[in-house]
């Protein structure tokens, strides 16, 4: 079953209530705290490119990795419109496990829970190599994630979520089954999607894997990757994380 396959055209309308620029603020406070001359940024995962944009107002020039075709498409076509920025992200389809442009960047980020899709240590690590090889000694790789601590202490629930625009109703349904032997959270979502002009109702499914992460599983995977984890953060907040945070915020440092 593909993963952000037809659901990729949907996904906008579905979090079109994310503050993706008030999280784009959050994260790039944290990297100017530490390395306050950083510029280039290389997103792993990046989507539709909403928070590539983002960065790119907040004076970064992006580069916008992701897997899926269709989520590429849509991030190259968005028009910026009377807002255009001086310089637009850049976006190539790629793996973040393996791929490699030769070039070097000031930060590496990976946001909205891309790590988690990460289910293997194999997965894992390679994504991690994929960040250190494109930093210099010295460069930043933050990333967010399901936090174990809270996940476990408020087991995920199952909510119903519709959304509209001027021609789309769409309902998704999600159904979360918790793997606690595999540190895994399976999410099915179940999507109706009504369109009023052409009078037709399609039906799709999706199955995501979602991993959840304890501190000490962080700290040994960065050291296998020549990296050290500097800052962990929870998300949106300059606390410690603990058990009230499902998601978590962690700032590696290359060695």
């Amino acid at each position: 079953m593909t993963v952000f396959g037809d659901y990729a055209e949907y996904y906008d309308l579905f979090y079109m209530d994310k503050e993706y620029r008030a999280e784009a603020e959050y994260v790039s406070n944290v990297i100017r705290a530490i390395k306050p001359d950083a510029y280039s940024l290389l997103e792993l995962g990046c989507g539709t490119g909403n928070y590539c944009r983002e960065f790119v107002e907040l004076g970064y020039s992006v580069l916008g990795i992701d897997r899926s075709p269709q989520m590429i498409k849509q991030a190259e076509g968005f028009s910026f419109g009377l807002s255009q920025p001086p310089v637009r992200p850049h976006y190539q389809l790629g793996d973040i496990r393996d791929c490699r442009f030769g070039t070097k960047f000031d930060v590496v980020a990976s946001l909205f829970h891309v790590i988690s899709y990460q289910t293997t240590n194999d997965d894992l690590i390679a994504t991690l190599q994929t960040a250190r090889e494109h930093l210099d000694a010295g460069g930043l790789f933050l990333f967010d994630c399901w936090n174990g601590p809270g996940v476990l202490s408020d087991p995920p629930k199952n909510p119903l979520k519709t959304v509209r625009s001027d021609q789309i109703a769409a309902t998704r349904r999600t159904t979360s089954t918790l793997l606690p032997d595999q540190n895994i959270v399976n999410v099915r979502f179940d999507f109706e999607i009504t369109n009023s002009g052409s009078g037709t109702t399609t039906l799709l499914t999706e199955e995501h894997q979602m991993r959840y992460f304890f501190p000490n599983e962080i700290n040994d995977f960065a050291a296998l990757t020549d990296m050290q984890v500097l800052k962990k953060y929870k998300w949106l907040t300059e606390d410690e994380p603990d058990e009230s945070a499902w998601y978590t915020l962690l700032v590696l440092g290359a060695i």
